[in-house]
């Protein structure tokens, strides 16, 4: 999935998903290892997310320029 497909909001709730259910101590191994990896694929995405947001701040803190900023989704 390109992460420019999913907002950060569904990449967080698909990974809390996948927490919850492997938290629950209910699933076998085969699904729990499916989880576990689609749990990281969602953490890498919520990362790379946040830290582009977190580049684009300090660029308007830095600069002062309010029109430097702007989220691509």
């Amino acid at each position: 999935m390109d992460i420019k497909e999913i907002s950060f909001e569904e990449a967080l709730a698909k990974l809390e998903n996948s927490v919850n259910k492997l938290s629950s101590g209910e699933v076998k191994l085969d699904e729990a290892f499916s989880l576990f990896e689609e749990g990281i694929k969602y953490a890498k995405i919520c990362e790379e997310k946040l830290t582009n947001v977190e580049e684009k701040v300090a660029k308007i803190i830095k600069n002062g320029k309010e029109e430097d900023f702007k989220v691509e989704e």
